[in-house]
């Protein structure tokens, strides 16, 4: 909403459960507000800089009342710091008091050092089970030694950093009981902030992006130690593209090993239910190694996990011929509770088919629902159907059955180059949402736009893979996302047709 008087706001505010602003929402002379007082969800992004070249004291304002007189019923806070890029607002203490039923917290760009973030996040140990940290600056190591005799933030870090003679203090670990969802960001301010995880002993869905490889090995070790057993699910965003496969598989390996006795731990008798002792490994990985070196051991340490895994979402950001053909079939043939596979490669170099193909073996995976695969360039294979494929499709339909053999003939009688003779494809019907190929329909979402030689090669290759999961017997397969385009399976026989003669009162 745009220029709604105050008054007309506070006339409904005791109503308002979940207020969520927009970008230059937030007016520094807007007064409205004042009676908002019940809610449960808050989410204020960041404001633009036109917001700093005027005063912005009453935006501060507004921000820091609504947290404040929402405290005790707000479920969900997500609050981008009301400071600037490169110049974070710094967390005030009695900003976050009195939360009591608090179990989503999101914080971004803000300056956590000196203390500041531990106190934040001791203050809502309690409730919050979801907890999203990203460009928290100021977190060095050590930052979550909690110094109780200390009366302020200032007094913590002088404990922690000062290097006079002074009696020991007695510091404890940010313990975070109730978290089960973690995912934060490392920079190059904050490299402290990967020692967030041995502070979540309860820990199920971790997700982190990492600014340098310590920072992977670091979180490894601390998942191994810490013994953090009901940990499900691993994403790794490789966004500075410095991991490689090595520490990917210590990644995988230490959330194996984290089921037995930790040497180290935080003792709280908070148990997050819903996983029992058996069925050690992940149910979800999602990494990105940038190189494969070692393949045979990250797909070692994928399989270590082959008894839970039900999503592998693999992205390879190097270059693809480093990857042997047999790394993806390694995978399929193994991990036999797959329900969802997506790989996302810049380069393939081999005809990929032939890997995967039923000459292989059958796949493991029986039960996959969602098979997605992107490669930005693919090696095109020859550009023609063999004797021993189908001449007919599902439910009847031929996209380019007919006139294969006069397509042969006049291939071979021409010799045309592979550029030249996709021209013949585009007499063919390619597969749209309504017109299906081997019982597959485009999806309904799918709004590409390609040219027509594009259209012919996109069937061609459809139609391979196609082929390729058909002769898996994938009974349960629904989605097939295919260079970002999805398509679904239909199950639906077709009709068959019917011819009417005028003057006739029978159907054929």
């Amino acid at each position: 909403m745009n220029n709604v008087p105050s008054s007309r706001i506070n006339y409904i505010a005791h109503h308002i459960r979940t207020l969520r602003f927009h970008d230059d929402a937030i007016d520094p002379w807007f007064t409205g507000l004042e009676y908002v007082n019940q809610l449960k969800e808050l989410d204020i992004p960041q404001q633009s800089w036109s917001q700093y070249e005027f005063e912005n004291a009453c935006s501060v304002k507004l921000q820091k009342r609504l947290v404040r007189t929402n405290s005790e019923g707000l479920r969900g806070l997500a609050w981008h710091g009301y400071g600037i890029e490169f110049q974070p607002a710094y967390f005030d203490m009695e900003d976050f008091v009195g939360f009591k039923q608090l179990t989503f917290l999101q914080l971004h760009n803000w300056f956590g050092g000196e203390g500041l973030l531990a106190r934040v996040l001791d203050n809502v140990a309690g409730t919050v089970e979801v907890l999203q940290l990203y460009l928290i600056l100021g977190i060095l190591p050590g930052a979550f030694n909690l110094d109780d005799q200390a009366d302020d933030a200032v007094s913590l870090w002088t404990a922690m950093t000062s290097e006079e003679p002074r009696e020991p203090r007695r510091l404890r670990r940010l313990a975070l009981p109730r978290v089960v969802t973690l995912k934060f960001t490392v920079e190059g301010g904050n490299g402290g902030m990967v020692e967030l995880v041995a502070c979540c002993p309860n820990l199920q869905r971790l997700s982190f992006t990492p600014f340098r490889e310590a920072d992977a090995v670091k979180v490894a070790e601390d998942i191994e130690e810490c013994g953090l057993k009901n940990l499900r699910s691993l994403t790794v965003k490789n966004e500075a593209r410095n991991l490689d496969g090595v520490q990917c598989a210590k990644l995988l390996q230490s959330c194996m090993e984290a089921s037995k006795e930790p040497t180290t731990s935080i003792k709280t008798a908070v148990r997050t239910p819903g996983h029992g002792e058996g069925g050690r490994g992940l149910v979800k990985i999602n990494i990105s190694p940038e190189r494969l070196e070692n393949e045979a051991r990250l797909v070692s340490r994928i399989v270590l996990h082959a008894d839970t895994l039900r999503s592998l979402k693999l992205t390879l950001c190097g270059a693809f011929e480093v990857m042997p053909e047999n790394f993806l079939p390694q995978i399929l043939y193994q991990c036999h509770n797959l329900e969802v596979f997506q790989v996302k490669v810049e380069k393939v170099q081999f005809d990929l088919f032939k890997a995967l193909g039923p000459s292989s073996g059958p796949w493991a995976c029986r039960g996959l629902r969602k098979f997605i695969f992107s490669a930005v360039e693919y090696h095109i294979p020859e550009l023609e159907i063999d004797e021993e494929e189908e001449d007919e499709d599902e439910h009847g339909v031929g996209a380019l059955s007919a006139g294969r053999n006069w397509f042969r003939s006049w291939r071979n009688k021409m010799n045309k180059t592979t550029d030249k003779t996709t021209d013949i494809f585009l007499k063919f019907a390619s597969i749209s949402s309504t017109h299906p190929v081997m019982g597959w329909y485009k999806h309904t979402s799918a709004t590409t736009r390609m040219g027509s030689r594009s259209q012919a090669f996109e069937t061609v290759l459809l139609r391979k893979v196609f082929r390729m999961l058909k002769s898996q017997d994938l009974k349960l397969l629904e989605m097939l996302i295919w260079n970002g385009v999805p398509y679904e399976r239909s199950n639906v026989p077709s009709e068959p047709i019917v011819k009417i003669r005028l003057g006739d009162h029978h159907q054929p």
